[in-house]
């Protein structure tokens, strides 16, 4: 969303979210391959913009998540931040 990479827990506080809170230094692999980032939680008051660009990029597969967690505080969102793998 606006050049910005978010992670979004459709079930609320899963375990990878426990973990994330914990260690936010995530790798997150795609076909391109893997990127490290750093995950820093957005604020519930941030999270209604993010979650509507989610849900009308997911579709319907997201639709009962969201209607059993209609809350946004329901749903921890992480801002993603890639770490430069040169360390500079």
């Amino acid at each position: 969303m606006d050049g910005v990479k978010y992670l979004v827990s459709t079930r609320g506080e899963a375990e990878w979210v426990k973990n994330v809170r914990v260690d936010p230094n995530v790798a997150l692999t795609t076909k391109s391959g893997t990127t490290k980032y750093v995950a820093i939680e957005t604020p519930v008051a941030n999270r209604p913009p993010i979650l509507d660009a989610y849900k009308i990029k997911a579709g319907r597969v997201v639709e009962g998540y969201f209607r059993k967690l209609p809350d946004p505080a329901d749903h921890p969102v992480f801002t993603l931040t890639a770490v430069d793998p040169t360390g500079v």
